[in-house]
């Protein structure tokens, strides 16, 4: 990545110059392009309010980017100076952790497809039946598989979060 790539928001900006001492916008560009040749991407991490980010590690400094920029995000310091086994034992586990997390998030965008292909052959069965029992049957089904689908993006982000409190570890240690 060249430094004539990124761009620094404004909470960007303020992190580097309180956490690193650096607030000039050329010398910030410069830096966390050189921060990027060696960087390990560590995922997409969601933060409190649910914004998702690219997180990158280098050298014990922690790297968010926008997901679809390379607008920086903010940059945090790790803790540098641990050994390279440990580190590669650190994030062999990570990735293991990641690739399950992956793993729910698809069996996740799944079922939701499956339930909404169940919502609809419902409500066209709720269109054609005439009989009465079988109309509150049709909708107390309707009312359970809509709460499951309701239900999906709140689990999924909470696997997104699980995921990011690893990430954030990790990046304390690479």
């Amino acid at each position: 990545m060249k430094p004539s790539e990124i761009t620094i928001t404004h909470h960007a900006k303020q992190r580097l110059k309180t956490r690193f001492g650096i607030d000039n916008q050329y010398v910030a560009c410069n830096w966390i392009a050189q921060k990027m040749e060696h960087a390990r991407y560590l995922g997409v991490t969601v933060d409190k309010s649910g914004r998702e980010a690219r997180t990158y590690a280098s050298n014990g400094v922690i790297i968010h980017f926008e997901l679809d920029s390379n607008a920086v995000i903010t940059v945090y310091k790790g803790t540098a100076g641990h050994d390279s086994a440990t580190k590669r034992l650190i994030f062999e586990a990570y990735e293991i952790i990641k690739e399950d997390a992956d793993k729910s998030l698809r069996r996740t965008e799944s079922l939701a497809e499956e339930l909404d292909e169940e919502l609809r052959w419902l409500a066209y069965e709720l269109k054609r039946t005439r009989s009465k029992a079988k109309r509150m049957a049709l909708q107390a089904r309707i009312n359970a598989v809509q709460m499951r689908v309701d239900e999906l993006p709140t689990e999924s982000l909470e696997i997104k979060r699980k995921v990011t409190r690893y990430a954030r570890g990790v990046a304390s240690y690479v």
